[in-house]
């Protein structure tokens, strides 16, 4: 079979559809985590954000409401770094995932320049 018969030409066709695919798979399931993560600290930050509020103002003791005022910014800090994190582990989810696509693309062309290849050479 010729290297340029229209079956070649249909299967790398598909080939290429299948690779789109491929790739856009691990991008929506990183975008799907970031939507959950997001969620996730919203319905925190919320809950947190009403339980703070009904303790200041049942609180009777203002040192204690100013001792949550003062420790506030480093839970915020700790909070920022641990979302931070997650982010960055979804990213490089989501970036060697894509390494295996294209690790297999590669090959894949690879393999067929050295078949087109070999067969010009007959």
């Amino acid at each position: 079979m010729s290297v340029f018969a229209p079956e070649k030409f249909a299967a790398d066709y598909q080939s290429g559809i299948a690779a789109w695919f491929a790739i856009a798979r691990p991008a929506i399931q990183g975008f799907e985590a970031v939507v959950e993560l997001n969620l996730q600290a919203t319905k925190t930050a919320l809950a947190e954000y009403e339980d703070k509020l009904k303790g200041a103002f049942n609180s009777n003791n203002p040192a204690a409401s100013f001792a949550q005022q003062v420790a506030a910014p480093q839970e915020a800090t700790g909070k920022a770094v641990s979302y931070s994190r997650h982010l960055f582990d979804i990213a490089v989810s989501t970036q060697a995932e894509w390494q295996k696509v294209v690790h297999a693309q590669y090959e894949q062309a690879d393999k067929r320049l050295k078949d087109v290849l070999g067969e010009l050479t007959k």
